[in-house]
């Protein structure tokens, strides 16, 4: 089982963004990209939500980002869009801003549900009905709030300002565009404005047609192309600027035939020993255990998953590093489970299975998932 590295990941090329802009990271930075930072006078991140290095290599060799390619880097664990891709909004993995899944168990108000859209699992209900805020449930510090130059986030609109941007986001000017067009124009014209600045950028079209139709899929390479174009046209239109643009991704995804969905409602003898539904993604579970009956669910869980998956205990799982490194977040214990099931790549992992259409999941540590590109466009010498 490959493990995220986070001395080469999306954590690191983070703290060579801190470190130009003022803010000194515990985890350290890439010195590859420091040295392509040093002389900068702004930066552009832009995160394309799901392509991965392999996607890149394989499916873009003839684009404009795969002629820009410095090196493959680890993304966070778990390889979802709400753990890792938090990362950008953080400077920090899981171990530190205790987001650890597409639906998180919540202590504070005893409920499964998804930090992101922040709503309940079951229902899809607001977790405001009960009473939750974000200050209840996110303790961390915005990447915006840290460094010393103006910032902006330039998101899809359908998530703009959202409870968990308020968090993430703090002190960045929120932007919304729709369509990819609108995306490079306004990158542009932020970039365009006089003063030091930081602008983020995320686009999270090409994660969104690899769920629905496949990773390899032909309208999937039609929507990276759209992208790797409106990348290229950004860096024409500041050429001559010194403006280094950096783009990579949050991790990859994976093809699983449904075939290889392994549903434990057929499992009534592991089910009865949970004190609650799964957390996390398909293909990164949580399973928090009754009182007394862990020996009996490793007896249980050796018969469902067998070879198919890696189990791993929380504790295993923080002492090996796999959420981060250095002190965890007090909120992550709680939210992880007794036991981690990580599937391997042909397999996925869910307690119930209603109307699911998706091809493409990602949560797991394979390849494809784990290695994301790290791109960087110097825009004065392009």
């Amino acid at each position: 089982m490959l493990k995220p590295d986070y001395t080469k990941s999306t954590v690191n090329l983070m703290s060579s963004i801190g470190k130009k802009l003022g803010w000194r990271s515990p985890y350290s930075s890439l010195k590859e990209l420091d040295a392509e930072l040093k002389d900068a006078e702004e930066i552009i991140l832009i995160v394309v939500d799901g392509l991965s290095y392999k996607f890149l290599k394989e499916c873009g060799q003839k684009s404009f980002l795969r002629k820009h390619v410095k090196n493959k880097i680890s993304a966070a664990f778990p390889t979802t869009t709400a753990a890792a891709n938090t990362v950008f909004h953080t400077g920090l993995p899981p171990q530190q801003t205790a987001i650890t899944g597409w639906y998180m168990y919540f202590k504070e108000g005893d409920i499964i549900g998804a930090p992101l859209p922040f709503v309940s699992r079951v229902g899809e209900s607001p977790l405001s009905e009960i009473g939750l805020s974000g200050k209840d449930l996110f303790n961390f510090k915005s990447f915006f709030e840290r460094i010393k130059v103006k910032s902006y986030a330039i998101l899809y609109e359908k998530i703009i300002g959202s409870e968990f941007n308020k968090t993430a986001n703090k002190k960045a000017n929120e932007i919304s565009y729709k369509t990819v067009k609108q995306f490079s124009k306004k990158i542009v014209n932020i970039s365009k404005l006089k003063g030091k600045k930081y602008i983020f950028a995320y686009f999270p079209k090409v994660d969104t047609s690899m769920h629905k139709i496949g990773v390899t899929s032909r309208k999937t390479k039609k929507v990276f192309r759209k992208i790797d174009r409106a990348i290229k046209r950004i860096s024409k239109k500041l050429k001559g600027k010194n403006v280094k643009i950096i783009v990579t991704a949050d991790h990859g995804l994976v093809d699983i035939n449904s075939e290889n969905f392994i549903n434990i409602t057929n499992y009534p003898k592991l089910v009865n020993l949970l004190k609650m539904p799964l957390s996390g993604d398909p293909r990164v579970s949580y399973f928090f255990i009754k009182k007394g009956k862990k020996k009996e669910f490793e007896k249980q869980a050796k018969k469902v998953f067998g070879k198919k998956c890696d189990i791993l205990t929380r504790s295993e799982a923080i002492k090996k590093n796999y959420f981060g490194l250095f002190k965890e977040n007090p909120k992550l214990k709680d939210r992880v489970g007794d036991y981690i099931i990580i599937p391997k790549k042909k397999y996925a992992v869910f307690d119930f299975i209603k109307n699911n259409t998706f091809i493409g999941y990602h949560g797991g540590l394979s390849s494809e998932e784990l290695y994301v590109p790290l791109i960087v466009i110097d825009c004065k010498t392009i």
